[in-house]
């Protein structure tokens, strides 16, 4: 998903020269600037102290590798945020660029929108101000909210309520969120599920504390452990300092926990007891550590049937489902869709340069009449490709490239069974 223009530029250090294209394309469409390189020694000349850039490199590259330019960019500048790409899934060099300062790691092939989102999270951008609720853009005589987060990952997102169900979703959502309650937030995929955490976090007694997010099914498991409780120095090959994990780094906090039917089955024997006893045992230490975090977690997976299929502790699943939230998907909530694509096509229409842009009649009917398999995501991806693909201010049916028969979604596969562990 795209958000403002990045006010600092990306240096995009890419060998192949197929791939170095399509990431240029997929950056110009979501207006990043950004400068390419083939090779990193003609990257460093131009890296000076104090001046902020998101340096995206290869893995491997001819000449000097990407580890080597982030060991070499960083004594240049600090500050730099480096997001190392590789092609090859393998849980060591992960570790190393995240030990050599690497803010993080994408593996080959990814969607150009990861991509997007990865440099967009990392952008030095000053925290919003909350305004929780707003009715400025709601349509009359409907009862709507908007939430903003106050979050540099979140920089100018809202929830957009106008349909009572998505209404009783976040008013269910303020009756948690001055509490300590665990929050189970499911959903399809697309809904807003991270937006919905946020916003539980932003109007609770921790809002001044940190948001950690982190995506149990994007790292692997003999990784996620080591960010999840922290290691000492040494204690496996790469870690060569002592590093907290996420939970020390949310102490104060809600620590929000997305994907969570993904977790592997031995982390979560380890996450129940943390979750029981507030205290972490970072890996190759014996010394508890104490925490104060606050869980929110998430799956677009149906848990119970999990826990019934034993994919999935169940004593875990009810330490977290206390206070269970259920976002609707899209096409649950009509009432939305057009607020949203409003909201949306005010957004990125500021980034055509063309801010009169609007919506015809026929585009709205097929908007409330489409099924939106991709929920809110798509909607969003839909508004943002018509901006591109109108020649003027108005955005006609043509120009929104939807179809009306709508392919139902291959099936997820579903994890192994879990270890005797669980039983």
């Amino acid at each position: 998903m795209t958000k403002q223009p990045l006010k600092y530029p990306v240096l995009l250090i890419e060998d192949d020269d197929d791939l170095r294209e399509a990431i240029g394309v997929t950056l110009r469409m979501s207006l990043i600037e950004f400068y390419s390189h083939q090779k990193a020694e003609t990257v460093i000349p131009i890296l000076q102290p104090g001046v902020p850039m998101i340096i995206v490199t290869d893995y491997k590259l001819p000449g000097m590798t990407g580890i080597e330019l982030l060991k070499r960019a960083l004594e240049i500048n600090p500050e730099l945020s480096i997001i190392v790409m590789t092609a090859y899934a393998d849980v060591k060099i992960a570790i190393e660029a995240l030990k050599s300062g690497a803010r993080d790691f994408l593996i080959k092939p990814f969607v150009p929108e990861q991509l997007v989102e990865t440099i967009r999270r990392y952008q030095p951008t000053p925290v919003l101000e909350t305004n929780s609720f707003s009715k400025k853009n709601a349509p009359p005589n409907k009862s709507s909210t908007s939430i903003e987060a106050p979050s540099v990952k979140a920089e100018g997102k809202k929830i957009i309520a106008v349909d009572p169900e998505m209404v009783k979703t976040l008013s269910r959502c303020l009756r948690v969120a001055p509490t300590a309650t665990s929050v189970l937030i499911t959903g399809e995929s697309g809904v807003g599920k991270e937006l919905v955490a946020r916003y539980v976090h932003d109007n609770s007694t921790r809002a001044s504390g940190p948001f950690i997010a982190l995506n149990c099914a994007a790292i692997p498991e003999t990784l996620l452990e080591s960010i999840l409780f922290g290691h000492e120095k040494g204690s496996f090959t790469g870690a060569s300092k002592t590093q907290a994990g996420k939970f020390e780094q949310a102490s104060g906090g809600t620590l929000f926990l997305d994907e969570i039917g993904e977790m592997p089955a031995p982390l979560q024997a380890k996450l129940l007891r943390v979750l029981q006893d507030q205290m972490v045992e970072k890996l190759g230490s014996t010394e508890l550590v104490p925490v104060d975090v606050r869980i929110v977690a998430a799956t677009n997976r149906n848990l119970l049937q999990h826990v019934q299929d034993g994919l999935f502790r169940e004593d875990l699943y009810y330490r977290l489902a206390v206070f269970p939230v259920h976002i609707p998907e899209l096409r649950k909530r009509p009432e939305d869709i057009l607020p949203l694509a409003e909201f949306f096509l005010q957004r990125y229409s500021k980034n055509v340069l063309r801010e009169n842009m609007y919506l015809d009649e026929s585009a709205k009917a097929c908007l409330l009449h489409y099924s939106w398999p991709g929920n809110v995501r798509e909607l969003e991806n839909t508004i943002q490709r018509a901006t591109l693909m109108t020649d003027d201010d108005r955005i006609l049916e043509e120009h929104l490239e939807l179809t009306q028969e709508v392919s139902k979604p291959l099936p997820t596969p579903l994890p192994k069974k879990l270890t005797k562990e669980m039983k």
